[in-house]
């Protein structure tokens, strides 16, 4: 029996109430004598509530297998086809893997303000790409005073050439810094540097973009196209 979850999770239900064609039984009571083996395709939209659960349980299930790719809760797993199985075994026609990520651009200025304290003159935690004396960059945290050079500061980097702190504000709640006199950083943020969400914007952008273009190419010879998009 094929059955949506729908049709027997309300005691108001046709399965549930009592028929004259059945002698005044009820359906629910036939299926739980039979007490079936209950599968369930895709249970992380199934049986994700307490009250989906018991709606289940009133089927009297001799057992439950659960099927899914992408499991909430896993439960005594007996079986499990990794996306390499299945290649391997001739289950699917190709696996690709795509990845978008922001890499350290160097070739731009990036300034992160982390803390500031007038506990003793005012000064300010800034985070800034900072050339070693190995010739190497270092996204590093440095206690700069009001009116520091951040070229000073990063190891005479070009880029940061021209940029000061002229003027460090440590009200509570209004934590900032002023750079060069035109740039403003509040507590925690950062300036030459992507944003998480732009990433997971460009991720979802090229996912999208690649499963539609895989559909237009493969759909005619009747190969179905699945695209998982991951957070790491």
């Amino acid at each position: 029996m094929i059955i949506n979850i729908d049709a027997f999770r309300k005691s108001e239900n046709i399965i549930h109430q009592q028929m004259d064609r059945m002698n005044s039984g009820r359906a629910i009571d036939l299926i739980q004598e039979v007490a079936p083996v209950a599968i369930i395709d895709e249970p992380q939209s199934v049986d994700n509530t307490p009250k989906a659960k018991e709606a289940i349980s009133w089927l009297n299930p001799l057992f439950t297998l659960r099927y899914s790719a992408t499991h909430r809760e896993k439960l005594n797993t007996v079986y499990r086809l990794t996306p390499v199985d299945a290649y391997q075994q001739g289950l699917v026609k190709q696996i690709s893997v795509s990845s978008i990520a922001a890499m350290d651009d160097f070739n731009q200025p990036y300034i992160r303000l982390v803390e500031v304290d007038n506990s003793n003159g005012y000064k300010a935690r800034v985070e800034l790409d900072v050339k070693l004396k190995s010739g190497k960059l270092s996204r590093t945290v440095k206690t700069v005073g009001n009116g520091g050079d951040l070229f000073l500061v990063s190891g005479e980097r070009e880029m940061y050439r021209g940029w000061q702190i002229t003027d460090i504000d440590c009200m509570p709640g209004f934590e900032k810094i002023e750079l060069s006199g035109a740039h403003t950083l509040m507590l925690g943020q950062a300036m030459g540097n992507v944003p998480d969400i732009e990433i997971r914007r460009g991720q979802i952008r090229k996912t999208i973009e690649i499963h539609l273009d895989k559909e237009l190419r493969l759909l005619k010879e009747g190969i179905k196209v699945l695209s998982l998009f991951f957070i790491d």
